[in-house]
């Protein structure tokens, strides 16, 4: 017998799972940012524990302003809970644009679609884990954003979740 698949129509849109606060991993709530920084109106370090631990990086942006604004969002990983210079790694980083251009758009395309700044609501929730080049693992975490565009303008509450397990 013929093996058939069912091919869902595309793009095909999961619902979200169910993501917890935790004002201990919490790195900003309702934060407005003006210019290029860390979200850290709440917490400057998340210590998302020893060993490799998986985890979900939260956005919850709530405004967006300015003349095609463009966002793009770091988490930095370190063993340092000072994070100083050279002893950070850049665990990921993705961007957000209401223009869809993104830095590498060539090759990747354009960014997500950005609801109209003027309304609230975009919900961004990107898996990760705490491990960088080498294997190397980090127990401090924070978010890092830099705005591009004329005069952008972000309003975000973000936070991490910690997956399930832990390896």
């Amino acid at each position: 017998m013929a093996l058939t698949t069912l091919q869902p129509t595309l793009p095909a849109i999961p619902p979200l799972p169910t993501i917890p606060l935790d004002a201990s991993l919490q790195c900003s709530s309702a934060q407005v940012l003006a210019a290029t920084g860390y979200l850290n109106n709440v917490n400057s370090n998340i210590n998302i524990g020893a060993g490799r631990v998986g985890f979900f990086a939260v956005l919850d942006v709530s405004a967006i302003t300015g003349t095609t604004p463009s966002f793009q969002f770091h988490v930095f990983g370190s063993n340092d809970v000072a994070f100083g210079n050279g002893n950070v790694e850049d665990l990921y980083e993705f961007d957000l644009s209401v223009t869809g251009s993104r830095l590498v758009a060539t090759i990747i395309g354009a960014s997500i679609a950005v609801p109209d700044p003027s309304r609230a609501g975009t919900l961004i929730i990107k898996p990760g884990w705490n491990y960088g080049a080498g294997q190397i693992t980090y127990q401090y975490l924070r978010m890092y954003a830099v705005l591009a565009g004329t005069s952008p303008g972000i309003t975000v509450t973000s936070w991490f979740a910690p997956l399930e397990y832990r390896f």
